[in-house]
């Protein structure tokens, strides 16, 4: 008989391959060959790379915050520091240093 694989697992393996491939953009000399190849800017691959493997480590730790929930404590605190990592991940994309308007 075919075992199944349990749905947090598949969950978590696809953070794991997108912060994988977060995490290899943010390497210079893979920064550089992406950017001759896409015509985009290094600066701002490291950007997009950075800000996605934040939000994938918080919504890994989220992830095992709810699986952790049988000790409460631990699994909030777990919640906790992924969504305060996702929000730190995010919030450049956020904070306008630009003055348009009045």
């Amino acid at each position: 008989m075919k075992k199944r694989i349990p749905f947090i697992y598949k969950i978590l393996i696809g953070i794991g391959l997108i912060l994988l491939l977060a995490m290899l953009l943010m390497v210079p000399a893979v920064q550089t060959q992406v950017s001759t190849i896409t015509k985009v800017p290094a600066a701002t691959i490291r950007t997009w790379a950075q800000t996605i493997a934040g939000i994938a480590l918080g919504a890994a730790l989220v992830t095992w915050g709810i699986a952790a929930l049988a000790i409460p404590i631990l699994g909030g605190m777990m919640i906790i520091a992924g969504l305060a990592l996702i929000a730190y991940a995010v919030w450049p994309l956020f904070n306008s240093t630009s003055t348009t308007g009045g």
